[in-house]
């Protein structure tokens, strides 16, 4: 992996939380994890490393790696950004002393959770046919009526 993978990484770690959320979801499940959000953590533009960091923090706390390190990582995040939370989720249940295996198991049936839902939902040849087989209505603009609306 180069600059433009850790890029690639850092932009959906700094996207909307559900995208963060589903790269957390990935690196906790995967052995790799760890390493690959480090060498993302060198390697990416200074404007994801925020995202990075508390991505970062979370999977080595989940992981049940170095506490230290989580600890270093989570104060690094910016307090009043978009990953405040996940960082102070983080240090409060280091602070607690909270076991992290379930925490991980929870994660990883998650994950599991979300594949399952990407394969059985519609391909888009499947939603296409649909769409295909039942076109939506256009509206009468010509007399500036819409037929069906109110009846």
């Amino acid at each position: 992996a180069g600059p433009r993978e850790y890029a690639w990484l850092g932009a959906l770690t700094n996207g909307p939380v559900g995208v963060r959320d589903a790269v957390l979801g990935a690196t906790v499940t995967s052995p790799g994890g760890v390493e690959a959000l480090r060498a993302a953590l060198v390697g990416a533009p200074e404007c994801y490393r925020d995202g990075l960091t508390a991505v970062t923090a979370a999977t080595v706390y989940v992981r049940g790696h170095s506490s230290e390190l989580a600890h270093e990582l989570v104060d690094r995040v910016d307090p009043t950004g978009p990953h405040a939370r996940l960082a102070g989720l983080v240090r409060a249940s280091l602070n607690m002393g909270l076991d992290p295996r379930g925490l991980q198991r929870a994660i990883a049936a998650a994950d599991r959770d979300a594949d399952d839902f990407y394969r059985s939902s519609p391909t888009p040849s499947r939603a296409t046919r649909v769409l295909d087989a039942h076109p939506p209505v256009k509206p009468d603009v010509s007399r500036n009526r819409n037929p069906g609306v109110g009846r």
